[in-house]
């Protein structure tokens, strides 16, 4: 019975509120100790109430994410720690929550439909978000959106405010609940270098573009490389007073493309252009670990249920690619999407999604030069050029996430033989990392090597981890990554994301 009660009272996460604001954000905790319900402890005047935002555990961490809000009938600027304990009240209703109760209002018109989110604290503040879904092309607030569109008002209540970032939990437990991976020294001095540039990447401003960037030429980036993902996961490694304004960039940004970006025929993402939806919707140009991940964090369910759409798209949609034009990140990076989603939730066709496709990954290898043959890499010498910097960041981690879901023999030799290529290209002693190589009789017969180029993290992406240690021990391999990208980089948001998606930076 002791026992018992030690373990009901176990501490799961202590927060630092910011000058007694409330609080209402995501995080994973144990699902073994939700059964009992959840209370706080260290302010006697605070309140709590909860849900839940996933239907299992993840696998490989047995946590389930959980949205947490807090109130404190307390003066402001108290800044006493509320401990979350497990033992206490069960999961609430959030349109019954004796904290904070959410109201929803509907109404459709002929040209667009809206929707409007209220969160009425029990201390008297109140939270709104609108919606506004255009069903035909039209002007609204001075600004032309077309039809499909949905328009976000009231970022700063809410959703973009000190209820989402203001919670003070710091990264030691981001990592202990297998959000971040572990350790945190190896990429600190590129982690700091992307903090510090975060704020030069010049956020648009109109409605419409808000929380897109612009690339050379004046193109929308459309997020390429997930850069919400990036602001995200950077704001949760580095402690700081810079960190409520990385998330808030995040969640721009994912809300950005599921009202702009996403295209309602495919759940998938169009491509970048010189407008949002000028470009093709594409599976190699569309990602959802940064819209999951801040929805989680931010315990939004508009953000969730979008990734849940994308992951579906994916599962459903090849890219109309021929045999001459055909892509490796057109296969890759669905399937490391689609398995981001799968440790989320159980999902039967997204499982047979990344099935196919892994299918097709097995006939298209080739044993003998150990590449995957597509139409991009094809040179009528019977050259392959291998773009080993898009094999290395996007394939080989969908592969390895695969197979930690369902180990496979087949798909295990290949990944072990790609990773012994680029480690033994990457430490030949040269200046530069190989994004490119070309192969011919099982001959490495030509390399692209780079120093300064956004590539050469997500080179290092592909390599298992004790021998990307190594590798980073080399002065010439550091000398290839440091202070990128450049501030003077004409491509800043798209060369930040690359680096900032990398999950190895975070270790």
């Amino acid at each position: 019975m002791i026992w018992t009660s030690l373990l009901l009272s176990q501490v799961l996460l202590t927060c630092n509120p910011t000058d007694g604001v409330p609080l209402r954000f995501g995080f994973p905790l144990p699902a073994e100790r939700l059964g009992g319900g959840l209370r706080l402890r260290g302010d006697p005047r605070a309140s709590l109430q909860w849900r839940l935002l996933q239907n299992r555990p993840d696998p490989y961490t047995g946590r389930v994410w959980v949205e947490l809000c807090i109130t404190s009938s307390g003066r402001a600027g108290s800044g006493r720690r509320v401990q979350i304990v497990a033992g206490g009240s069960g999961p609430t209703d959030p349109a019954l929550g004796p904290v904070v109760r959410r109201v929803v209002q509907s109404r459709e018109d002929a040209d667009r439909r809206t929707r409007v989110v209220c969160w009425r604290w029990q201390t008297g503040e109140v939270d709104r978000v609108e919606y506004i879904e255009f069903l035909t092309r039209q002007v609204y607030l001075e600004e032309e959106f077309g039809a499909g569109e949905t328009l976000t008002l009231g970022l700063d209540g809410g959703l973009d405010g000190a209820r989402f970032s203001g919670s003070g939990i710091r990264t030691r437990d981001w990592r202990k609940a297998g959000v971040l991976p572990p350790g945190g020294g190896l990429g600190r001095e590129f982690r700091r270098h992307l903090v510090a540039l975060a704020p030069r990447l010049g956020q648009l401003r109109a409605l419409r573009d808000r929380g897109d960037y612009l690339r050379s030429g004046g193109i929308m980036t459309n997020l390429e490389f997930d850069t919400s993902l990036a602001l995200a996961r950077l704001a949760l490694a580095e402690d700081g007073a810079g960190r409520g304004d990385l998330l808030r960039w995040a969640l721009r940004g994912a809300l950005h493309t599921v009202g702009q970006d996403l295209d309602a025929k495919t759940s998938l993402s169009f491509a970048h252009g010189s407008d949002h939806r000028t470009g093709r919707p594409d599976p190699g140009h569309t990602w959802l670990s940064g819209i999951l991940l801040v929805g989680c964090l931010a315990g939004d369910d508009t953000l969730l249920n979008a990734a849940r759409r994308i992951a579906r798209g994916l599962a459903r949609h090849r890219a109309a690619g021929d045999a001459e034009t055909d892509r490796i990140r057109d296969v890759g990076w669905p399937l490391l999407e689609m398995e981001t989603w799968l440790r989320f939730a159980e999902d039967p066709e997204v499982e047979a999604g990344a099935d196919r496709l892994v299918s097709e990954l097995l006939s298209r290898w080739d044993e003998d030069n150990r590449v995957f043959r597509f139409g991009e890499g094809e040179r009528r010498s019977g050259v392959y050029a291998e773009p080993a910097w898009v094999t290395a960041g996007c394939l080989l981690p969908g592969l390895r996430a695969y197979l930690r879901r369902r180990p496979h023999r087949e798909v295990a030799t290949m990944v072990g033989a790609l990773e012994r290529r680029l480690s033994d290209l990457v430490r030949n002693g040269r200046p530069g990392l190989p994004l490119r190589y070309w192969v011919v009789d099982n001959q490495v017969v030509g390399q692209s090597r780079q120093v300064g180029m956004p590539g050469g993290f997500m080179l290092l992406e592909g390599l298992p981890l004790a021998e990307l240690r190594r590798c980073l021990d080399r002065g010439m391999v550091r000398d290839a990554l440091l202070q990128v990208p450049r501030e003077d980089d004409e491509d800043l948001a798209t060369s930040f994301s690359i680096v900032g998606r990398c999950l190895w930076i975070l270790r």
